[in-house]
């Protein structure tokens, strides 16, 4: 079981196996003395890019879980008996969780989840988007990677000096054409 924290949020979360091909989760939503347990909140379909029980599937399963627990407020609630209220909280959980949430939320709706009650907010996404980690700056290599080493050494100012003309060319023609297009 993971403990994350979304605001003034505590969601304990625990993952439970898998079913029909998405990772399963059980847990709670306390948002000051309001709770809403759940017990059937599924993962993206295709799952995670690492472990379902990995520390990133615990937080954006978190975030999962307070956006669907915030959903239906007591403004926003479909007519009684509806299919969709099944297994979501009450206006009044709904309400509170929302309250409790909505100031974590950033421009695109994503909730910043942290792991401890006054630590910051994971570092790589609010809720660790599809398409997998980030490194800083999109694309950028860590300095001491493989990848850093190899753009370092393209870019050594003797690789970029203009090749010798062939032997026999006496200059102009299409070789000086050559290296002046490419700004030798």
């Amino acid at each position: 079981m993971a403990t994350r924290y979304i605001g003034d949020a505590v969601v304990r979360i625990e993952y439970v196996g898998e079913e029909d091909g998405r990772s399963m989760y059980k847990g709670t939503v306390r948002a000051g003395k309001k709770t809403w347990r759940f017990s059937d909140l599924g993962s993206p379909v295709g799952g995670f890019r690492f472990a379902s029980d990995h520390p990133r599937a615990y937080d954006a399963m978190a975030a999962s879980a307070v956006a669907f627990g915030s959903y239906y407020t007591t403004d926003n609630r479909p007519e009684r008996g509806s299919d969709e209220l099944r297994g979501m909280p009450s206006g009044a959980v709904a309400d509170a969780i929302s309250e409790a949430t909505s100031w974590a939320q950033d421009d695109r709706g994503e909730f910043a989840v942290r792991r401890s009650k006054k630590g910051e907010a994971v570092p790589e996404g609010r809720a660790w988007r599809e398409n997998g980690p980030q490194r800083g700056r999109r694309g950028a290599a860590r300095k001491g990677s493989m990848k850093h080493r190899k753009s370092a050494r393209r870019s050594n100012p003797r690789d970029s000096a203009p090749p010798a003309q062939p032997p026999g060319s006496e200059g102009g023609g299409i070789w000086d054409s050559i290296v002046e297009f490419f700004g030798g």
